[in-house]
C-alpha cells in the first residue's frame, strides 16, 4: 500500500469533531493488530513469596485505541535463584475436542524472567540424563484461537517437565479435562507446580519441581503427578479410589480431596479458588 493510500484511509477515518468516523470502525476493525502481551498486576500471591502476572492479548485499533484482554494469570517469583512459576489459572475456551498437534509453533517468549532461559532448557538433564520439556501450565490446546494458543509460549507459563510424564499420563489428564467440561458454565483451571529437583547450584536458573497439580473449579479434588520416574516418593495427601479426569489409573498420578492443609503445601490461597481470572 502506498504512503499516499494510508494518509488517504485515515483522512478518511479521522472525523475531527469527534475522534473517530463511527462509519468506517468496521473497516478499522479488521485492519486492528493483535499481540500476545504480559501485564504484572501489582499484586502478591502464595502468601507474599510470588507476585501475579496476567498474559492475554493486547488489541490495538485506531477507533477504539489499545485494549489488554486477560487469558492466564501467573503467580510468579522471578528473582533468583530458582525462578519459578507457583500456578497458573486459566479459562478453559476450547470449543472442540481435537487439538492441531501439527500446527506451527511459535518461538517461546522470556518476558518478566532473568537469564539465558532458553539455554537452561537446552542443558539441564535429570537423574535419568534425559532434557526436560517446556511444560505447559494452561495448555495451548485449551484454548480456540492460533492467537490464543501462541499467548501460551511464554516462559512464564511453564516449569520443567519430565518427558515421559509430559507426553504420557499428564497429556491424558489434560485431554480428560477437555473431554468433560462445556463452555456453559464456563470452567476455570488452576495448574501449578510444588518442590524442586534441581541437582546443584550451577543450575539454579529455573526451579524444577517435584510435582505437578491441576484443579477444575469449583471441585474441591487436585491432581497431583510426579514429576520423575521415583513413585515411592512421599504423596502430598491421601489418593481417593476415583479420579473423574483420568482416563486411565497410573502410579504417576493421583488425586485427593483439597482441603487448608494441602492449600499451604499447593501455594494457594482461598481467594485464588474463585471461578474468575482476578
Amino acid at each position: 500500500m502506498s504512503l499516499f493510500c494510508v494518509i488517504f484511509f485515515i483522512f478518511l477515518t479521522l472525523d475531527f469533531s469527534i475522534g473517530c468516523n463511527t462509519n468506517l470502525c468496521p473497516i478499522a476493525r479488521k485492519l486492528q493488530s493483535e499481540k500476545p502481551v504480559t501485564k504484572p498486576l501489582s499484586a502478591t500471591c502464595n502468601n507474599g513469596k510470588g507476585e501475579k502476572i496476567a498474559i492475554g492479548i493486547e488489541t490495538i485499533n485506531i477507533c477504539y485505541g489499545t485494549s489488554f484482554t486477560k487469558k492466564i494469570i501467573v503467580c510468579v517469583k522471578n528473582t533468583m535463584p530458582l525462578q519459578k512459576t507457583y500456578w497458573a489459572k486459566h479459562k478453559i475456551e476450547k470449543e472442540y475436542k481435537s487439538c492441531p498437534e501439527k500446527a506451527s509453533k511459535p518461538s517461546w517468549k522470556t518476558d518478566n524472567l532473568q537469564g539465558d532461559v532458553d539455554l537452561f532448557y537446552k542443558t539441564i538433564r535429570n537423574y535419568e540424563g534425559e532434557t526436560y520439556d517446556k511444560g505447559h501450565l494452561a495448555p495451548r490446546c485449551d484454548f480456540n484461537t492460533e492467537i490464543d494458543r501462541s499467548m501460551t509460549f511464554f516462559y512464564i507459563n511453564a516449569a520443567p517437565q519430565w518427558s515421559s510424564f509430559n507426553k504420557g499420563i499428564w497429556r491424558n489428564l489434560e485431554q480428560g479435562v477437555r473431554d468433560q467440561t462445556t463452555p456453559d458454565p464456563p470452567q476455570y483451571v488452576i495448574t501449578g507446580t510444588v518442590g524442586s529437583r534441581n541437582l546443584n547450584s550451577s543450575h539454579n536458573l529455573i526451579n524444577i519441581p517435584k510435582y505437578f497439580y491441576k484443579i477444575v473449579l469449583p471441585e474441591p479434588v487436585v491432581y497431583i503427578g510426579f514429576n520423575y520416574n521415583n513413585t515411592s516418593e512421599e504423596r502430598l495427601c491421601q489418593p481417593l479410589n476415583f479420579c473423574k479426569f483420568l482416563q486411565v489409573q497410573n502410579k504417576k498420578i493421583y488425586c485427593c480431596k483439597l482441603n487448608d492443609d494441602l492449600m499451604g503445601k499447593l501455594g494457594l490461597e482461598e481467594k485464588d479458588l474463585t471461578k474468575d481470572l482476578n
